[in-house]
């Protein structure tokens, strides 16, 4: 990411971020969980919009709590309070507070469906559409609330922002099945599937007009096989993410950082397979 546009403070705050998410990382491969919990909390707290290490929290979350669904024994005794800050923070429309609380009760329960849906809200209101999408699956997820139609809606609503409309009717679809007299949502599904076909006749319109314009490119993985023939059918770094993160991950077979980066746009790209691979090479 390039550090044009940020203030210093920001900067200064993105530097101690990376440097708790190292000393969080190493943590967890000690398995000493409480430091890294810590360390990954506050990485995620200066360095908000960084998916990769909310991410990693949540998994470490679930190590720490040996996959127990549940959480920490004797959560009674903070969630009062954590849910006080939540009512509070969102009656204020204070987001970032929203935020940070929300990761306050992920850290008690990282299952539980409705801290992870307040961490969507939070995440959606303050522009961060990718990471409101991941804290809504783990809302609607088989551990939280699947069945909540709110949550659902929510997360419908994020992947249309962001363009997803396949992922968003899929979504609404489960909402009317659970509610099958909500003429609104039928009716969103319709204008939703106007909207993609819209798009898609633009998408295809230009792509049309691209193959005539130029000829196609290959990606990384051609090029080294050799099967391209110039050096302006090899797809340039910058103009696909999949090749750029695949080419990273051969110049760095170490750094987990590029393997979860291309879990999580498989993820966002429908390829659920090559996504759970993906995230099994990083664990």
């Amino acid at each position: 990411m390039s550090d044009a546009g940020y203030s210093p403070e920001e900067l200064r705050n993105r530097k101690l971020a990376s440097d708790c998410f190292k000393r969080g990382t190493e943590a967890m491969a000690k398995q000493n969980w409480d430091y890294a919990v810590e360390m990954l909390f506050t990485a995620a707290k200066l360095h908000p919009d960084n998916l990769m290490y909310r991410q990693t929290l949540s998994g470490c979350l679930r190590k720490k709590y040996k996959d127990n669904k549940t959480g920490a024994g004797m959560s009674f005794l903070w969630l009062s309070g954590i849910r006080s800050k939540i009512k509070k923070a969102r009656g204020a429309k204070k987001w970032a507070e929203l935020d940070v609380a929300a990761m306050e009760g992920i850290k008690v329960n990282p299952w539980d469906g409705q801290f992870n849906a307040d961490a969507g809200e939070a995440t959606r209101e303050r522009g961060y559409l990718e990471i409101a999408v991941y804290y809504f699956e783990q809302a609607v997820g088989p551990d939280g609330a699947p069945e909540n139609t709110v949550f659902l809606q929510s997360l419908a609503d994020v992947y249309e922002r962001r363009g997803n409309y396949n992922a968003a009717i899929a979504t609404l679809d489960k909402v009317q099945k659970l509610d099958p007299l909500n003429g609104e949502i039928r009716s969103k599904i319709s204008a939703l599937g106007a909207d993609m076909t819209i798009v898609r006749g633009y998408d295809e319109a230009k792509s049309t007009r691209d193959v005539k314009s130029e000829a196609p490119k290959q990606g990384y993985e051609e090029s080294v096989k050799g099967n391209v023939k110039t050096r302006d059918e090899v797809l340039a770094p910058g103009e696909s993410v999949e090749a750029d993160l695949q080419r990273m991950i051969r110049k760095e077979p170490a750094n987990v950082a590029y393997y979860l980066k291309l879990a999580d746009y498989y993820r966002r790209e429908g390829k659920l397979e090559d996504s759970a691979k993906t995230f099994e090479q990083a664990l």
